[in-house]
């Protein structure tokens, strides 16, 4: 749950970077300086695979294969 949280927060701030910096002059009349606009966030997570289930869906001969798989994590 915290892994996801951390991905939409992350989502949310760099959607709002992205919308700030969009145009330099509507950031001037707002008053957001650009070292405000350029702000990076950083996520750091640990998490464990409990299950891997792979299986092929398309393999053609001197193609390479595609598969599915199918992860859990915690």
């Amino acid at each position: 749950m915290k892994l996801i949280f951390t991905i939409v927060l992350l989502v949310v701030a760099l959607a709002l970077a992205f919308a700030q910096t969009k145009d330099r002059k509507g950031n001037q009349k707002a008053g957001i300086t650009e070292e405000a606009a350029a702000l990076k966030t950083h996520a750091k997570a640990t998490f464990a695979l409990n299950a891997w289930d792979e299986k092929p869906y398309n393999e053609m001969n001197g193609l390479p294969k595609l598969t599915r798989a199918s992860v859990t994590k915690s």
